[in-house]
């Protein structure tokens, strides 16, 4: 049986100490109290610690590794166009792109791995609450790597490129109360998640919505929460049939992105129900899913290769000494509108009788 790798953070975690203290320790740099770092160098021995090879015939910052740390990120999305370029730019730059999936509970993971594999830089999709994040980029910075962020509020000191949600999200349900629509239903909504950069979508719906007067029907989330390797589709279309089981009765099914408005569309044809004549769908963004589709789906589009080159462009202007404060740049989305919300509704479609215990996540 091979032994198991003790890491960085098991170290500081049994001598009660931070990950960065017990790096500090163990490269013998200052700021470290004697006691500390011999009750470190104590405890590594007894643990026959070792430090990764790669990075320890290097010194900090002399790499060519940037990582590019993400939550999980599910086939059939954006974010996936996003990392192929990020590789290209990343490697006309002389640099590699290491790609790291992280869940939201495994932040300091991230610096450990940063210290081990000494990092240059990080692109981060920041999936943690703020004051996590915060603390991540912090001591990354004083470790000299920096970090910029795409999407999500701004950490303390990384620049960031991020895309207006809440403008989208007003421009969306502005279209749909154009076209009549009253009942809505948000799909693919992950309420237990309220504290991460992407749950702005759904608050800034539920505001839009109120706005016009328009019935939040349901809120239909999952049965388990994404991971790595989570069946996106299969999942969104097995919760939603299960609500339309339990009648829900609505005009318009709002899909948290593409891959799930498209799970949303799939099931209503399976259940009888054509879209947009009985139930009008739309989702965010805007893939070559989108466009394809029977009916060609409405949805919200990104300029994901503009925010991945300015994501680009503040890191490599990083990693060459900018010591300037750190800089937000904020996109705006862009409504594209298509078959699948239909012609504009002269009176909304009231049919459904309404339901009293509406399918929730």
């Amino acid at each position: 049986m091979v032994a198991k790798r003790i890491m960085l953070s098991d170290l500081a975690k049994e001598v009660g100490v931070s990950i960065s203290t017990a790096s500090r320790a163990l490269r013998n740099l200052p700021g470290v109290n004697p006691d500390v770092r011999a009750r470190v160098e104590r405890a590594a021995k007894r643990s026959n610690y070792v430090p990764n090879q790669h990075a320890r015939s290097l010194s900090m910052g002399q790499t060519n590794l940037v990582a590019l740390a993400t939550p999980p990120i599910a086939e059939m999305t954006p974010q996936e166009e996003a990392l192929g370029r990020l590789e290209t730019l990343a490697r006309a730059d002389g640099m590699k792109l290491v790609r790291v999936n992280y869940e939201r509970t495994e932040i300091p993971s991230l610096l450990n791995s940063a210290l081990e594999q000494h990092w240059r830089g990080m692109l981060l999709f920041p999936h943690a609450p703020d004051e996590e994040i915060n603390s991540l980029v912090g001591q990354l910075k004083e470790f000299g790597i920096p970090v910029v962020a795409f999407n999500g509020s701004q950490p303390s000191e990384a620049d960031v490129v991020k895309l207006d949600a809440s403008y989208g999200m007003r421009l969306l349900v502005d279209h749909a109360h154009e076209q009549g629509f009253q009942r809505i239903c948000i799909l693919g909504y992950e309420g237990e998640m309220n504290d991460l950069p992407h749950s702005l979508k759904f608050h800034s719906i539920e505001r839009a919505l109120r706005h016009w007067g328009m019935e939040l029907v349901a809120k239909v989330g999952y049965t388990e929460r994404p991971s790595h390797g989570f069946p996106l589709y299969e999942t969104a279309y097995e919760a939603f049939d299960r609500a339309l089981a339990e009648g829900l009765k609505v005009d318009l099914v709002m899909g948290a992105n593409d891959v799930i408005a498209l799970a949303a569309m799939n099931c209503l044809f399976n259940r009888g129900l054509r879209v947009p004549d009985d139930v009008a769908v739309c989702g965010y963004d805007d893939t070559d899913h989108a466009r394809f589709a029977r009916p060609p789906l409405t949805s919200m589009r990104a300029p994901i290769r503009e925010m991945m080159e300015l994501c680009w462009g503040m890191l490599r202007g990083r990693l060459a000494g900018d010591i300037g404060v750190p800089r937000a740049v904020t996109l705006l989305p862009e409504l594209v509108v298509r078959a699948s919300t239909g012609a504009k509704r002269r009176t909304p479609n009231h049919a459904s009788a309404p339901i009293s215990n509406p399918a929730t996540s």
